[in-house]
C-alpha cells in the first residue's frame, strides 16, 4: 500500500501539470481537462482535511479559540471553492465531533457552539 501523498507533493505535481501546454495535454489524454480539475479538487480537500485535523486536535485539547479559528478557515475555504455537501461526502472527510461525514451545516453548528455569530 502506498503512503498518502503530502500536500507539498500534490502542489508540486500540480505545478508540473500546469507547465504542460493544455493543447498538448488534450492531444495525449482526452480527459486532460477533467483530470486537471479533479487534481485541483484533490488538493482543496487535502488542504481542508489538514485544517480539520488540526481543529480536531484543538477540540480534544479544549482549545476552543484555536479550534474556532481553524474551523472558520476551513469553512471559508469550502465556501470560496463552491463545494457542496455532496462534494464533501465524496471526499470522505469526517466531522471530528461526531465521526459522521463532514457537512457545511455541521461546521456551522460547531462554529455557533463556539460563539460564532454567522
Amino acid at each position: 500500500m502506498m503512503p498518502e501523498p503530502t500536500l507539498e507533493t500534490l502542489e508540486n505535481t500540480l505545478a508540473d501539470i500546469n507547465q504542460i501546454d493544455p493543447a498538448k495535454g488534450r492531444s495525449i489524454m482526452t480527459t486532460y481537462d477533467k483530470f486537471t480539475d479533479d487534481f485541483r479538487q484533490v488538493i482543496k480537500f487535502k488542504q481542508i482535511g489538514l485544517i480539520m485535523e488540526k481543529a480536531g486536535q484543538y477540540y480534544f485539547n479544549k482549545k476552543e479559540i484555536l479550534e474556532m479559528n481553524l474551523l472558520f478557515t476551513a469553512y471559508c475555504k469550502i465556501k470560496a471553492s463552491n463545494l457542496s455537501n455532496e462534494d464533501l461526502k465524496a471526499s470522505t472527510l469526517d466531522d471530528y465531533t461526531s465521526g459522521n461525514t463532514l457537512t457545511l451545516e455541521g461546521i456551522e453548528q460547531r462554529l455557533m457552539a463556539l460563539g460564532w455569530m454567522g
